[in-house]
């Protein structure tokens, strides 16, 4: 593999793809070592018995990590060795104590998924993504835009919109096209990008990725055991909202009845 350091802490080049490096410790996480414990304690209090494997699995975590963090829930009697699968693989179960502190955290948040990754990481992420984003050929906008009856001076506006990353207003009566054209200039941009599915502020965990608006892409099979899992590469997406819009859409959503954040679309 051709890889080559990225000036971004944590990433590494392959071929044309910046990728998330898979830490293999706990300090290499860049998480608070608390809010990982609670994540993993969370996600072994939903089975009865779990192994190392099943945390780093569900958890998007490196083995390593995983017996790291199982090992400190252990020394704290919030889990149980049950027995040994393999050489770092073993069988565990959440103590009385775990359960009884798992049901405290659940009252915080229902959150129990993917480890979460830091806004100061997720917003690194972002700023790495804008300076990858390749310019926006004219050709491909007419090529994508070909079937569209379109002035030539709403292909010129639409480009210098796209490659100067600033907004398009699109507007109109109902049915003359805004949809479609909106649709047709997200095929003409190219190029895919990293997201967390969730990140931590403070003590709370807010929810990124959403399969129903974020596409998922495949990654190389050379980089699946190399990529950090809390990542997930995805298409530049496309929201498609009518007048019941809102500014409050644009807010955080929380879900009382999972007492969980999720970011807006």
């Amino acid at each position: 593999m051709d890889s080559e350091e990225a000036k971004f802490p944590g990433m590494v080049r392959h071929a044309d793809i910046f990728f998330p490096l898979a830490p293999m410790s706990v300090n290499e996480m860049g998480v608070d070592n608390d809010v990982l414990l609670d994540c993993v304690l969370r996600l072994s209090s939903t089975t009865p018995q779990f192994t190392t494997e099943w945390v780093a699995t569900n958890a998007h975590l490196t083995l390593p990590v995983a017996e790291e963090l199982l090992e400190q829930l252990k020394n704290q009697e919030l889990v149980s060795i049950l027995g040994q699968l393999s050489s770092f693989n073993y069988r565990y179960t959440v103590t009385q104590r775990g359960r009884e502190r798992a049901s405290r955290l659940f009252e915080i948040t229902g959150y129990v998924g993917a480890a979460p990754v830091t806004l100061e990481a997720y917003s690194e992420m972002m700023r790495l993504d804008s300076f990858q984003q390749n310019e926006i050929r004219e050709s491909d906008i007419r090529a994508a835009c070909s079937e569209l009856a379109l002035d030539d001076n709403v292909v010129d506006i639409a480009g210098i919109a796209l490659n100067a990353r600033r907004s398009l207003f699109l507007y109109g009566p109902p049915g003359n096209g805004k949809t479609q054209l909106a649709r047709r200039l997200h095929q003409a941009v190219s190029g895919d990008f990293w997201i967390p599915y969730c990140i931590q502020i403070n003590q709370s965990i807010i929810r990124i990725f959403d399969p129903k608006c974020h596409e998922k892409r495949e990654i190389p099979a050379a980089l699946k055991n190399r990529v950090d899992g809390r990542w997930v590469r995805i298409r530049r997406p496309l929201v498609c909202v009518g007048g019941e819009m809102t500014l409050e859409s644009l807010d955080l959503i929380y879900t009382s009845s999972h007492r969980i954040y999720e970011a807006p679309p």
